[in-house]
């Protein structure tokens, strides 16, 4: 509601005689304030062009997840290391004993590790993974018996 009546406000502030001009200068401000800013909030740099703008304007990200923050906002760290991370897992996974392999959970820590092994695991061997985080707890253990378990923090 306090956007329509802004909305409303300001249009009748452009149209009035002597300030037609403002219109355009405010859209013009507008659309250079969202391209500057564009890059802050959506991936559209590469990562080393990003972490360049970003300490040329001094902005810091904040932290959006509780994991440690390094140079680049976590939509862009989250772009990396997924596949090397289920590789890891598909080597500690596949050095199980033969037995014991088919009762073991891949139990990870977030989300985002858990789509990894969803992801990039069936090549590699791996089962599904369960997780506590987001609404990979809605699907509980699925069909594990807790006989074995590999964490991924």
């Amino acid at each position: 509601m306090l956007f329509a009546a802004g909305g409303v406000a300001m249009e009748g502030w452009f149209s009035r005689g002597g300030l037609r001009w403002v219109k355009p200068v405010y859209v013009l401000l507008l659309l250079v304030s969202g391209a500057i800013g564009a890059p802050m909030a959506v991936p559209v740099l590469s990562p080393e062009t990003y972490i360049r703008y970003s300490q040329l304007l001094h902005f810091t990200p904040p932290p959006i997840e509780m994991e440690k923050l390094g140079p680049l906002p976590q939509f862009y760290a989250d772009m990396f290391g997924w596949q090397e991370m289920a590789v890891e897992v598909a080597r500690i996974y596949n050095s199980l004993p033969p037995e014991v392999s088919p009762k073991t959970a891949i139990l990870a820590d977030t989300y985002g590790q858990a789509a990894a092994i969803d992801l990039f695991g069936p090549k590699y061997g791996l089962p599904q993974s369960i997780s506590p985080h987001q609404s990979y707890f809605l699907w509980g253990p699925r069909d594990y018996q807790d006989e074995s378990v590999i964490a991924v923090v």
